[in-house]
């Protein structure tokens, strides 16, 4: 059960800010959805960022959803970038699930 999600978002500079906290997992899927595979597949933004450096916890439900803001900004035409903590849950999944490749990413820390 997800204890505590968040999600924040803003235009900088062109490009459209999506800043996620807490925990992704299927219990929060209807809402990832909702307010970040949606802003994706809706904005006018030049360029699309996915801050994730504040997750706690992320499983595969939630890489699913990531692969999908992905597919959502490629039919777009628009540049998705993860922002992820070098050690963070995130940073690991992607590196174990063998996904990295298909991301551009920014790792920090």
């Amino acid at each position: 059960m997800t204890e505590f999600f968040d999600v924040r978002s803003g235009k900088v500079n062109g490009a459209l800010v999506i800043t996620v906290s807490g925990e992704v997992d299927v219990a929060g899927e209807t809402q990832f959805v909702r307010h970040v595979v949606d802003g994706v597949g809706t904005t006018d933004a030049q360029r699309v960022v996915l801050d994730l450096s504040r997750v706690a916890f992320m499983d595969s439900t939630g890489l699913r959803m990531l692969l999908l803001c992905k597919r959502r900004a490629e039919e777009r035409g628009i540049p998705m970038t993860l922002s992820i903590t070098a050690d963070g849950p995130v940073s690991r999944l992607i590196d174990v699930s063998g996904v990295a490749e298909m991301f551009q990413l920014e790792r920090m820390g």
